[in-house]
């Protein structure tokens, strides 16, 4: 398989090389190639500054640095310039922790002491530490409400309130006040390093807190079809499932009904002279009969041979002695001084 155009185009102008060919891997690298920098770079709704920024945040956030570095590089061949690389890693700590965020700011140092780029970046914060509460919360409560403080209100105290006022002072208030990168922006890198991360709980509601900052639909999609082919292809669309069919549709699609289905499915109009009204929910005659238990006749034999006897329970000590032990292991006396025998309480 050999590399399409708009793939060896793509790589030379974020690369600014021929892709070359691996000793090993050929095949694999090709497919690859094809994929992220044929198929995936040719969709629309993204620059390729905003795809190579996407993309150093999903490489950061899952530790892939020897890629890292490559895809700094091509950042900044692109035109992002330093401190906006700085600053798309610093807005992945409130999601991946510190340490990787440290870890992710090796190789970036490295690579702009390689480009010239004279350490350390000037800082962009907006905010004193005192206010960055404050700060924080009028950033977060118009895309996401009080979402966060209702869900940890039931933890004790005091952490039922300071856990809701760490998370708006760090997530909102240190990072999505600093300067450089809008809100807009910080939103899409956090929700392609929430869908790296797996956290699918947290995934819909960032889906819409990137539109309410100020995204179009189509670019929060072109963002996660972006990283796709490095998190993997297990994401899936966030929507409202659809609801499930019952009654007359389930027969036409060929699915088995249910009790309630066979209710559901029993024809409703107008109640009239000509009609009956339709039967209470309570009433017997709104559910089919229920059909009989069939038992073996008497005296008859199974298939297999040997005659039909109820099963009996085992009468086994470990059996005997099963309700005393249970609660005795939750540390409760047996009741009345009572002790198990055979299935049935016995006075002692």
């Amino acid at each position: 398989m050999a590399l399409t155009r708009e793939a060896t185009e793509t790589y030379k102008r974020l690369f600014g090389s021929d892709p070359a060919p691996s000793p090993t891997d050929a095949e694999a690298l090709e497919i690859l190639q094809n994929e992220i920098f044929g198929e995936v770079f040719s969709t629309p709704g993204l620059t390729d500054a905003e795809r190579e920024q996407l993309t150093v945040a999903v490489l950061a956030a899952m530790q892939t640095l020897p890629q890292l570095t490559a895809h700094l590089n091509a950042a900044l061949n692109v035109g992002l310039t330093p401190i906006q690389l700085r600053e798309t890693i610093y807005q992945l700590a409130p999601y991946i922790g510190w340490p990787k965020t440290l870890n992710a700011t090796v190789p970036l140092a490295e690579v702009l002491k390689a480009h010239g780029v004279e350490l350390s970046l000037e800082e962009v914060g907006t905010v004193a530490y005192e206010d960055r509460a404050a700060a924080g919360a009028a950033i977060q409560e118009p895309l996401y409400g009080t979402e966060i403080a209702e869900v940890f209100a039931a933890l004790p105290e005091p952490y039922g309130e300071f856990l809701p006022h760490l998370l708006t002072a760090n997530a909102f208030g240190d990072f999505e006040t600093r300067g450089v990168l809008d809100v807009a922006d910080r939103e899409l890198i956090s929700l392609v390093a929430i869908a790296a991360l797996g956290a699918a709980t947290q995934l819909k509601p960032h889906v819409a807190g990137a539109i309410k900052a100020g995204n179009s639909k189509q670019k929060v999609a072109a963002a996660l079809v972006r990283v796709l082919p490095y998190i993997g292809a297990p994401l899936r669309p966030v929507r409202a499932r659809p609801p499930r069919p019952v009654g007359r549709e389930r027969v036409l699609r060929g699915l088995p009904l249910s009790r309630c289905d066979l209710a559901a499915a029993r024809p409703r109009g107008p109640v009239g002279p000509s009609r009956p009204p339709a039967p209470h929910a309570g009433d017997h005659r709104a559910h089919p009969p229920r059909l009989p238990h069939r038992r073996p006749p008497r005296g008859r034999h199974r298939p297999h041979g040997r005659p039909h006897r109820p099963r009996r329970r085992p009468r086994s000590p470990r059996h005997r002695q099963h309700g005393h032990d249970v609660l005795a292991a939750v540390g409760l006396p047996d009741e009345g001084g009572h002790r198990r025998h055979g299935g049935r309480a016995r006075s002692r």
